[in-house]
């Protein structure tokens, strides 16, 4: 009697029957895989292991974009890091589209910079804020449902890395045996 007690309450307390939108969320049902649907604040019922609900934010929100060191043509590195500014109009769009909207604008925003630094003549023939309008441009096209607000860049320096550092390390190093030998 003890171990069928035990299983229906481990079957109760994994079923949910319903779901509390805030107001500053929205949220969208799928029953059985299928029939998605957006969900408005409020109280939701739902039918305990048939609807999985996934709920975003509303709000603007921010995601960093890693730091990364791409190069220009003339072989200038450069520490870049950044913050994409986005909120979520469409949740059924955003749902079908991306899983993670925050980490997807990141990759994308950090791809888009580094595609157009590579491309730059020189560290001085970089507009930062142009570069930034584009990303942001390239950023809301690839991103059904996001409303992306801006893309700011919060490091921008031109210095040796580490990796740089390493590399020239090992050349004096492998000079250094080669006149020894």
């Amino acid at each position: 009697m003890n171990a069928l007690f035990e299983a229906i309450t481990k079957w109760f307390s994994g079923a949910k029957f319903f779901v509390i939108v805030q107001p500053w969320e929205s949220a969208v049902r799928t029953r059985l895989g299928k029939n998605a649907r957006i969900l408005a604040s409020g109280l939701h019922w739902l039918i305990p292991f048939a609807d999985e609900v996934r709920r975003y934010n509303n709000r603007v929100r921010f995601y960093p974009i890693p730091t990364f060191n791409p190069s220009t043509r003339d072989g200038k590195t450069l520490t870049i890091g950044g913050l994409i500014s986005f909120s979520i109009i469409d949740p059924l769009a955003a749902s079908m589209a991306v899983s993670e909207p925050e980490t997807c604008a990141a990759a994308i925003a950090q791809s888009e910079v580094a595609r157009l630094i590579t491309a730059a003549d020189s560290v001085a023939s970089i507009e930062v804020e142009k570069l930034c309008s584009y990303t942001a441009r390239v950023a809301q096209s690839q991103l059904p449902g996001v409303q992306v607000h801006y893309v700011r860049l919060v490091d921008f320096a031109q210095m040796r890395t580490l990796r740089l550092l390493q590399e020239q390390w090992r050349l004096y190093t492998d000079r250094d045996k080669q006149e020894r030998a």
